[in-house]
């Protein structure tokens, strides 16, 4: 597995199965595989709707996957390039997903339609959605990005971020946390004043994700650990 996802319910998870290519449903309860939704070909990221309907999965042969969590039906979208970054924002009724091939897209969650795409270039790799109506995206090649949810465009590009990797933003929307794998840093930005305020060091940060409560960023490390940080 690269990747996994909850269910709102707190009953289910779901894990990208990269090497096989499915996607693995398992009991919370029991800790026990229910059943795997196969044929997805690369699976490495995977999100859950908010109402719990649907499985989102970003896959390295630039398909985005929609699962039916009822039929286990699967409707996909062509996006190009690896798809490593899928996050869904709740308010504005929308998925966003990165390409490796430089893009960025907005995809409408009732309809799984493609509706706006935004050329970022370089190689962008994780995503997150901030407040006052900003994505963040982690750019390997160029940075951390800053796209305008409403002009769906590129307002900034941090280069200090460099071969940045993935990204998370904190609950209150005042941190940025920004692993850069290669630096062998976790850097923390403050989202108002865009200034670094510090650096976690250790091994080769990769990917994040913030605890229900808002009170830890879990990282998760290609030397063989994870890091929490409160």
């Amino acid at each position: 597995a690269t990747d996994i996802a909850f269910a709102p319910t707190g009953t289910r998870a779901y894990a990208a199965q990269q090497f096989t290519g499915g996607l693995a449903i398992l009991d919370l309860a029991t800790n026990s595989l229910l059943r795997t939704v196969g044929g997805l070909g690369q699976p490495v990221r995977v999100v859950v709707s908010p109402d719990g309907a649907h499985v989102f999965v970003g896959t390295i042969a630039g398909l985005l996957h929609r699962i039916d969590t009822a039929t286990d039906g699967i409707t996909s979208l062509a996006l190009g390039g690896i798809v490593n970054g899928v996050e869904v924002d709740a308010t504005r009724g929308v998925i966003y997903a990165s390409t490796t091939t430089g893009s960025l897209h907005e995809i409408s969650l009732v309809t799984f339609g493609l509706l706006r795409s935004a050329t970022l270039g370089g190689v962008p790799q994780g995503l997150a959605v901030g407040t006052s109506g900003r994505i963040y995206v982690a750019n390997e090649s160029v940075g951390l990005q800053i796209v305008d949810a409403d002009s769906f465009t590129l307002s900034q590009t941090l280069g200090e971020f460099a071969a940045a990797f993935d990204v998370a933003i904190t609950q209150d929307g005042m941190e940025a946390y920004v692993t850069r794998p290669s630096a062998g840093l976790v850097s923390v930005m403050n989202t108002l004043s865009q200034v670094t305020v510090r650096h976690i060091s250790g091994g080769e940060p990769r990917r994040l994700a913030v605890s229900p409560d808002g009170s830890t960023i879990v990282v998760a490390n290609a030397d063989g650990f994870m890091t929490l940080i409160r």
